[in-house]
């Protein structure tokens, strides 16, 4: 049986880019599967009917129907893609490999595809990107999406992987309190799951690039959870920075006068984000510095 999952429903104060396709939080396991709402250019929702005959011409797996009777097939074995081939495709998002992992698609009941993942990566913690492709006649829709993989005790003691994984949601958002029910200006959540899983990335990112490179980590496997954490927030609250000084206006009315992001505000969650990312900054310059002497006093 293969469980399927809708996109993160999360909103930045009800304002979703309709040309952004969002994220899929999923926890480790086997047999799980996305629900693709293929969408234009312009954002707009693209219903997808499926033929009578249950096939899809130009399919790479060219079989429709139970995706439970899909074989998972290996990409480097089929033939090369072109404009016209429907595909859908996964790689880490630090992956070297020149070729990604493929996934099986099937279609959906109410308009939208299903893209079944391989439990080689469904059991895997971690953060992928998945890019999806979808011809109707002489139309080519292809989607970005972003999948969290995150970790879960029935995976670890069912023969999954045993590691911790990266950073779950729920910490991030606990540690920063962005609740629905508490969020009393906006009533939705303050940051988006693709936000957040940007900001996740983007120290692991950091570190890779700080020099000397002796080592190198991905968000499986980076082992420093407590520093990652605090870059992670302090990298959304400089993103709510910007965010407040761009927007920054006072509102006047009937006497009454309003303005949430003003500097008073934006200056707090910036001067935040500084000090964290500073903290982090110097963990990172210790930490390759002690690598780099014992990386040296191992040679000599």
């Amino acid at each position: 049986m293969t469980v399927y999952y809708d996109v993160d429903v999360s909103t930045l104060n009800e304002c979703a880019d309709p040309n952004r396709n969002g994220a899929y939080l999923i926890p480790a396991g086997c047999g799980v599967g996305l629900n693709w709402i293929v969408r234009d250019s312009r954002g707009r929702t693209v219903q997808v009917l499926q033929p009578e005959d249950g096939n899809a011409e130009g399919s790479l797996t060219n079989v429709f129907g139970n995706p439970e009777l899909q074989p998972q097939m290996d990409l480097e074995a089929e033939e090369e893609l072109t404009c016209n081939s429907v595909f859908a495709m996964a790689a880490p998002v630090f992956c070297d490999r020149a070729v990604p992992v493929r996934l099986t698609m099937a279609y959906g009941v109410n308009g939208e595809l299903r893209l079944i993942l391989p439990d080689s990566m469904s059991q895997r913690p971690g953060y992928y990107v998945v890019e999806a492709r979808w011809v109707d006649g002489s139309s080519v829709y292809e989607n970005t999406l972003l999948v969290g993989i995150e970790s879960s005790l029935v995976n670890r003691f069912t023969g999954g992987v045993a590691r911790q994984g990266p950073i779950s949601l729920r910490q991030i958002r606990t540690k920063i309190r962005d609740f629905v029910e508490i969020n009393d200006l906006s009533g939705k959540f303050d940051f988006t799951a693709e936000e957040i899983i940007e900001a996740i990335v983007s120290p692991i990112t950091y570190w890779n690039d700080t020099p000397p490179r002796i080592s190198r980590y991905t968000v499986e496997n980076f082992p420093f959870h407590h520093y990652w954490l605090e870059a992670v927030v302090a990298k959304l609250y400089e993103s709510a920075a910007l965010w407040m000084m761009r927007n920054d206006m006072q509102l006047q009315g009937e006497g009454i006068t309003s303005n949430d992001k003003g500097a008073q505000k934006w200056s707090g969650f910036l001067a935040y984000s500084e000090k964290s990312w500073q903290q982090y900054s110097l963990f990172v310059f210790k930490e390759k510095t002690r690598e780099n002497f014992m990386n040296g006093f191992m040679v000599m």
